[in-house]
């Protein structure tokens, strides 16, 4: 039974607190707005949005990295100095400016933080002075560099992979130079500058101090100081020093050189001439190529063909990005000075949160944790009501639980977005999908299987991206095996591939093994076990390589023998966690997503394709109870930027699981009129089928449906290029980032222009890709709704609270028209629902059910983050369609119902609303609310179980005038 209350009665907007004086305590964490920030949307433009963001219901931004980072970085994860605000984002006043302006309106900032690596190159000071001073360097222990690298001539260097042919090649076409900048010599290839080790700048400029000697002009204070200057840095303790007080001599004393050679250049122009003869001269001809080799090779970088970089390098990377140098964020010292920017944010009470980048990059999360904890808590006011919140960014796979003794709030949510995903794939529809895919591709095996193509993807890049890791570990790895004489004689590429295969088994991105306290999870240990087992049937490694794998990584000898033995275990122990997470994230997200793709809604970071979807509901139920349980403040995300595709894009390809035939049938009828236009390229088409196959689901994924998007659809021919070209690279089948072909990337560009350009396919499309949408609306705004209301945060990814169908980075980091978005909101007041349901098109629908979750979640904030988890069952013929839950405390309940798998209710025509849609169904309440009056937040309705309803709600009434509903009650607790 519903009673109507007029529209107008409840206003969509959420009211701004007011600022408190002084000042104020840090806001309650609702919900959190990710803004993406870089040169073109920096805090000056963060600031512009606050009011908007404060009228929707957010109570945090959520900003991703603000130190500063290389120049022209559009995301901020490739950070070169930690101890300074980017000035590309804007000045410390404009910092200043967004905090005042967040603070006036009770909001606060969650910040994303890089504690795992580091962009390399001249920007980097701490890096540059690792480049000129090698182990000497007194950031030397910020890096993890393999310094023992026993190769001929690469003791004590570092191999940096970016030319693009051989040294000597390089030289010989006087490519790299030296010269001076900014008053520093450096060495120069392109737009590659190098310092230069200040024991070695007397080789380039002693031809400088002869021509001043010569030139009688020059005055005698000129030579006696270049002479000076010279002949100290000749005398400076070489960098591969030992003695810690000749590496302290060096450390002072060769900055105050430098600075001395620069104020020369600076003051003197004949000094500076003649300098600059000097460095011009130095490589010039067959002798200075002599020279510059000679030079070169004597320095802490090796410059080398990049073709080689995957069996050369010895530092640790971000995945396998060379520009991106590990950090160990596990000394204290390290933590401390890349920290200490943070840390006073945290205490001058400008930031209010932190998300982790990539805990699983650290060699000890948990330990880092708690010493992060510990910075934050012991700078924060006294008195604070809530602890300070913590996210770490977390891939856990289906079975894999957040650890309960790391000091977090929880993970930024990759998990949530995949159960609920899964909730509106029709598993029958799927299936049949699926079989239909198999043959398209003419995989006839049925032991070809996305588990099976993801551990082959995992093994693919540790033999070639990830190959200088491996070898390295194995060198770890066989100094143990050395002092065992069951496994001395073991050689060292049987522990190689050892590591591969074992790596490659892991169902999880790593493991937590604590070799210093000697701490094996229960989730570890099975795990191990159960991947060990898994290798050792596919006996692609030999038996006792890993038996001794086992023996390390399980630490069943690791309290025995001598302190030198123990230290060489746990070093294998870190270096296979560390290389386990991103073989995971290069070989199943940057791979095997992209070579099994029969529905690409499910293809997404912490999802898996092969994830049964026929127990959505139940999983989803129990995973939202457990999280409420464990992690009630944890992230709720639908998009991030590390999403494949955006949620708006997810929730409409779900849709072609609800009508496989009409999918398959539409998308031969493409393929066929298409045929034209897939070009031979060295023997086979291109594109290759499974390209073709995903470039038409992205289609219908992302195609704009609005009556005025006509620059949107034809700015969709460049994107979607983009997009194939690198799922292609990714896919690694026919191009690759290593090994691009430029033939078939042009044939693949070539192939999506075409399509573009006949206008009966593209018609078509645009025709199916309407129908899809419509129903895919109604699956978007129940995401939404779930978001808001489940247990957990809820974060909006920039644009996301209107249509947003962004694919893959940069895609997604396009900028919101936050303009657009704030007079769409302000013409929600007094809106009537059916106007939204009608015309789901312009995106205001989704608006409209987000801010007025988010007031709902303001006014019944302890409902919401203290309420517990109750699903409900549905009654009657559409029952399988409806999701509800409700959250209950002391003398409040709310409850969410949406519908899924809306196909069958006619959603392709129609909005899933009223008795046609819902027929008989029913939700079935708890006894003590059987009899309650409800306010729909949504409606504008109250709703109550009518006469002889048996204490449950009749979905026809709840869902009369849109396809979700929130509805809440209080009583007397």
């Amino acid at each position: 039974m519903i009673a109507r209350r007029p529209a107008s009665a409840s206003t969509a907007t959420a009211p701004s607190p007011a600022a408190e004086p002084g000042a104020p305590a840090a806001p309650a964490l609702l919900a959190t707005y990710r803004l993406q920030l870089g040169p073109a949307f920096g805090l000056a433009r963060a600031r512009e949005v606050v009011p908007y963001l404060a009228r929707l219901g957010i109570s945090h931004v959520y900003l991703s990295p603000v130190l500063r980072s290389r120049p022209g970085s559009t995301h901020g994860y490739d950070v070169v100095d930690p101890t300074r605000l980017d000035p590309e984002l804007g000045s410390d006043e404009d910092w200043r400016a967004l905090v005042r302006e967040l603070r006036a309106r009770g909001m606060g900032i969650v910040l994303d933080i890089v504690p795992n690596h580091m962009g390399v190159g001249a920007d980097n000071p701490f890096w540059d002075d690792l480049f000129a001073n090698g182990p000497a360097s007194r950031y030397a222990s910020w890096f993890d560099v393999d310094w023992s690298d026993q190769r001929p001539g690469f003791r004590g260097r570092i191999v940096v992979p970016i030319l693009d042919d051989e040294l000597d090649a390089v030289i010989a076409r006087d490519e790299i130079i030296v010269g001076m900048e900014g008053g520093r010599l450096r060495a120069r290839w392109r737009d590659h500058s190098f310092p230069v080790d200040p024991t070695l700048i007397p080789r380039v400029l002693e031809p400088a101090l002869e021509t001043l000697r010569a030139e009688s002009a020059a005055g005698n204070g000129e030579v006696e100081e270049l002479g000076r200057v010279l002949d100290a840095l000749l005398a400076l303790p070489p960098r591969l020093a030992r003695d810690d007080r000749r590496v302290e001599q060096r450390r002072r004393e060769a900055p105050e050189l430098l600075r001395a050679l620069e104020a020369l250049y600076g003051a003197s122009p004949h000094a500076r001439a003649a300098i600059d003869r000097a460095a011009m001269q130095f490589g010039a001809g067959r002798a200075g190529h002599g020279r510059m080799r000679a030079f070169l090779d004597s320095q802490v970088y090796a410059l080398a063909y990049w073709r080689g970089a995957a069996h050369r390098i010895n530092y640790r990377r971000f995945f396998d990005i060379d520009a991106l140098v590990a950090l160990r964020a596990e000394d204290p010292e390290v933590f401390g000075a890349t920290h200490r920017r943070v840390v006073q944010w945290v205490k001058d009470g400008d930031v209010d949160g932190l998300r982790i980048d990539h805990v699983d990059g650290l060699a000890e999360p948990r330990q880092y944790l708690e010493r992060l904890r510990a910075a934050v808590e012991r700078v924060r006011a006294p008195g604070a009501a809530e602890r300070f919140p913590i996210f770490v960014e977390k891939v856990l796979a289906a079975d894999e639980r957040l650890r309960d003794d790391w000091p977090v709030e929880g993970s930024t949510g990759y998990e949530v977005a995949a159960d609920v995903d899964a909730l509106f794939v029709h598993a029958d529809g799927y299936a049949e999908i699926e079989r239909r895919y198999r043959a398209l591709l003419g995989i006839r095996r049925p032991d070809v299987t996305f588990a099976e193509l993801a551990h082959a993807a995992k093994a693919l890049v540790l033999r070639t991206s990830l190959a200088a890791d491996v070898r390295r570990l194995g060198r770890a790895v066989a100094i143990v095996a050395a002092r065992d004489p069951r496994a001395a004689r073991l050689p060292r590429a049987h522990l190689r591939e050892a590591v591969v295969q074992l790596i490659a088994s892991l169902g999880v991105y790593r493991t937590y093994v604590e070799p210093e306290t000697g701490r094996v999870h229960p989730d570890d240990r099975r795990e191990l076990e159960r991947a060990l087992a898994d290798a050792r049937r596919r006996a692609d490694a030999p038996a006792d390589a890993l038996g001794l794998l086992d023996e390390l990584l399980l630490l069943r000898a690791h309290q025995t023998g001598e302190a030198g033995d123990r230290h060489a275990r746990a070093r294998c122990v870190r270096r296979f966690q560390q290389t386990s997470g991103p073989a995971a994230a290069k070989g199943v997200e940057d791979t095997a997503l992209y070579r099994w793709m029969p529905l690409l809604s499910l293809d997404e970071v912490g999802s898996s394709p092969d994830h049964p979807v026929a127990d959505a509901v139940e999983r989803l139920h129990r995973a939202n109870a457990e999280r409420q349980a464990r992690w009630p403040r944890a992230l709720h995300a639908a998009t991030t930027h590390d999403s494949k595709r955006g949620a708006d894009v997810r929730a409409r390809i779900s849709v072609l699981s609800e009508i496989p035939d009409e999918w398959w049938n539409a998308l031969a009828r493409w393929r066929r009129a298409m045929r034209h236009a897939r070009a031979p390229v060295r023997g086979r088409l291109a594109p290759d089928a499974n390209t073709e196959y995903a470039i038409y689901q992205t289609l219908v994924g992302a195609w704009p449906v609005a009556p005025d998007a006509t620059a949107e659809r034809a700015e969709l021919r460049a994107r979607v290029a983009a997009w194939a070209r690198k799922a292609a690279r990714e896919a690694k089948a026919r191009t690759s980032w290593v090994d691009p072909d430029p033939d078939f990337e042009h044939a693949l560009a070539a192939y999506v222009g075409a399509l573009f350009d006949d206008v009966e396919v593209s018609r078509d499309v645009a025709a199916f890709a309407a129908r899809v949408a419509r129903a895919g609306a109604w699956n978007a705004v129940a995401r939404t709704l779930l978001q808001c209301t489940a247990p957990g945060t809820p974060d909006v990814y920039q644009g996301d609270e209107m249509w947003n169908l962004v694919l893959v980075d940069p895609d997604n980091r396009r900028p919101a028209d936050f303009a657009a978005r704030e007079r769409a909101l302000a013409s929600l007041d007094g809106v009537d629902a059916r106007a939204l349901v009608a015309q789901p098109a312009d995106g205001r629908l989704k608006l409209w059910v987000l801010a007025r979750a988010l007031r709902a979640r303001r006014e019944h904030a302890s409902l919401f983050r203290d309420g517990a988890y109750v699903p409900l069952r549905a009654e009657g013929d559409r029952a399988a369609h409806a999701f509800a839950f409700l959250r209950r405390e002391a003398g409040a309940a709310a409850l969410t119902v949406v519908p899924r798998h809306t196909v069958a209710l006619g959603a392709l025509d129609r909005a899933p609303v009223g008795t046609a849609a819902w027929g008989n169904t029913r939700l079935v309440l708890p006894g003590d609310l059987a009899r309650v009056e409800w306010h729909a937040h949504l409606s504008g309705a109250t709703a109550a179980p009518g006469p002889g309803a048996g204490g449950a709600l009749a979905l026809a009434d709840v869902l009369a005038l849109a396809p979700v509903e929130l509805l809440t009650v209080t009583f007397p607790g």
